[in-house]
């Protein structure tokens, strides 16, 4: 374990950070939503919508984000529309294992454990730590070994959820969302908590940072891909290749810029 947290470069642009378009497409929670082409064939895609900026319900009740975009954009070369169903994260893996979607996305760490589960595409964004958020006034913690014997907010079913309980935290809790994570910090249920750094920096432009700043980082890398049924190999080349020639055609850099305005999106 690591005597400092490594500080991240953390450059809040309280007016741009994220530049939302309410043209985005998607769909309200729970609803469906197709993609601007495609009229034939429809991809059902599962998704937490809960993780701004990767993905959101906007105020017009339309499932937005990175990911919703990025995915779009893959249906569309594939020649397809996109139908979103929105479920807990905790959830994705399992319906796509049981063909109740065609794929999942939402942060989803590849890993040999979950890969016993599904399959996954190529990676389209690479996570190379967590960011650590603490309470703006009243907070002790500089390092990593301060966060020894502290309650410590986690996302539920997220990868980093295992490795807190092996590192010697109080006590490990649980939640579903990230924005879940903050409030429990910004309430004092939990001394810290451990983040998306997109997403981190995200909430703390929107208001956040009144009550929550970031100290710094936990090293983590993290590859986030696309999951496929296992028995599914014909649609995972198919995602492969058009999500290839979004990388390559600039639409991904571009979708970065617009969601993550002050950094480009870290990717394979």
């Amino acid at each position: 374990m690591k005597d400092t947290l490594k500080k991240g470069s953390l450059i809040l642009a309280l007016a741009g950070v994220v530049i939302l378009s309410a043209g985005c497409g998607g769909s309200g929670a729970g609803s469906a939503s197709a993609a601007s082409s495609g009229a034939g064939r429809v991809l059902k895609v599962a998704t937490e919508a809960n993780d701004p900026p990767y993905r959101y319900v906007s105020e017009k009740n339309q499932i937005v984000g990175f990911e919703m975009d990025l995915v779009k954009a893959v249906a569309k070369e594939m020649g397809a529309s996109v139908e979103f169903k929105d479920m807990k994260f905790s959830q994705l893996l399992d319906s796509v294992a049981k063909k109740d979607v065609d794929m999942a996305i939402g942060t989803l760490t590849v890993n040999e454990k979950r890969k016993q589960k599904v399959d996954f595409s190529d990676v389209y964004f690479k996570r190379s730590a967590y960011t650590v958020v603490v309470p703006k006034k009243g907070n002790s913690i500089r390092s990593e070994n301060d966060l020894k014997g502290k309650t410590v907010a986690v996302k539920k079913s997220s990868t980093f959820e295992t490795r807190a309980k092996e590192m010697g935290f109080g006590k490990v809790v649980p939640l579903d969302h990230y924005e879940d994570i903050y409030k429990a910090v910004a309430e004092g249920k939990a001394e810290a908590g451990i983040s998306d750094e997109q997403a981190a920096n995200y909430y703390l432009a929107h208001g956040g940072s009144e009550k929550l700043t970031v100290v710094g980082t936990l090293p983590g890398g993290n590859n986030f891909a696309i999951a496929i049924a296992k028995d599914n190999g014909k649609l995972k080349d198919e995602v492969n290749k058009a999500l290839k020639k979004v990388m390559e055609s600039g639409t991904y850099d571009e979708l970065a810029n617009k969601w993550f305005s002050y950094k480009a999106a870290d990717r394979k």
